[in-house]
């Protein structure tokens, strides 16, 4: 028979074991001490290691830098030194050298050389010589080449050394040949015409009147008759002309003939600057032409002009001009010091220009 009331338990059934809270509590606490250990490393490594790190490697990359730039400057400076070792060890060279011939000039000082004094002669004489030359051939300035030539023969005549006697005689034949050249002072003659180109001052040449002389009157009827046919010749004025040119008939024709005047008269002066025969005789014809045709050939101020234009008619403004061939010759000779071997020349007579 089933029964209401539930089944008791036996007594006897044995009780569930008690837990180990303690291993448990021990395994969070590792973990979470665990767990901390590794957040502190991933925080110490990102926000510790890995910045000082890169400032590490910043600063090593700096101190890279530093050191090439320091490695260029040492060896800029290295090759500054042993150019500045280079340029002393010049120096001293110079130095040495300048010693030496302090030395030297010091001797001869000491001990005068009659060489010495030679060379500086000719030195001189050479000098003179190439101004010479350079007048002949670049102003064909004939005195300053005279007067350089002068100087260079009395150099030697003051030393008196047989051994340049070759020299100069070479410098008295070639001071004969030029001395012989008829070369004109162009430079004068175009000044003389830039002061005389006073062309308003020139006497004008005009025509004139026949003068009629005066008859002593008729008498009577006669007397009657001419004194009508004087007054009626009165009415007309005859003139005779003594010179052909049809300019002459316009006074206004007088300032341009001036002018036409002044410019053949500059350039006359250019041709004689430039020592142009062939210009300077065509200008010489114009000029004569225009004066003795427009202007009064015996006034005082036409006259000179005149007489200076036929002078200047029969002048050669360019002549052939010598070459110094023989002084450069002997000097040449002299310069190298070969006196024998030197053209010989007999002595000529002692020129009284020099």
């Amino acid at each position: 028979m089933s029964s209401d009331h539930p089944v008791p338990v036996s007594a006897t059934t044995s009780a569930a074991p008690p837990r180990n809270t303690s291993g448990r509590l021990l395994a969070t606490l590792l973990l979470f001490l665990l767990l901390a250990f590794a957040a502190t490393l991933w925080l110490w490594h990102d926000r510790v290691y890995l910045p000082e790190r890169a400032r590490i490697r910043d600063a090593l990359a700096s101190s890279d830098r530093a050191y090439t730039g320091l490695s260029a400057e040492m060896q800029t400076l290295r090759q500054t030194l042993a150019e500045t070792q280079t340029l002393a060890a010049h120096d001293q060279d110079r130095l040495r050298e300048l010693e030496t011939n302090l030395e030297t000039l010091t001797a001869q000082i000491a001990n005068p050389d009659t060489s010495l004094e030679a060379s500086l002669v000719i030195a001189r004489i050479a000098y003179l010589v190439s101004i010479a030359d350079a007048a002949l051939r670049f102003e064909r300035n004939v005195p300053t080449a005279l007067m350089a030539l002068t100087a260079s023969a009395e150099l030697l005549a003051a030393r008196g050394d047989i051994a340049y006697s070759a020299l100069e005689a070479a410098l008295r034949d070639d001071h004969q040949r030029l001395s012989a050249v008829a070369a004109p002072d162009t430079a004068a003659l175009a000044r003389y015409w830039a002061e005389a180109g006073a062309i308003e001052a020139l006497a004008w040449r005009t025509t004139t009147a026949v003068s009629t002389t005066e008859v002593e009157p008729l008498a009577g009827w006669q007397g009657v008759v001419v004194a009508i046919w004087r007054d009626l010749k009165s009415l007309i004025e005859v003139r005779e002309l003594t010179v052909t040119d049809q300019a002459l008939l316009d006074p206004g024709r007088e300032p341009v003939v001036r002018t036409h005047l002044g410019t053949e008269i500059a350039s006359l002066r250019l041709a004689l600057y430039r020592r142009d025969s062939a210009n300077a005789q065509a200008s010489v014809a114009r000029v004569t032409s225009l004066l003795t045709t427009y202007f009064v050939t015996t006034d005082p101020t036409v006259t000179p002009l005149l007489e200076a234009l036929k002078e200047i008619a029969t002048l050669e403004l360019d002549p052939a001009l010598p070459e110094l061939d023989a002084t450069h010759t002997a000097l040449e000779y002299a310069q190298r010091g070969a006196t024998d071997g030197a053209p010989s020349r007999e002595p000529l007579a002692a020129d009284p220009a020099l």
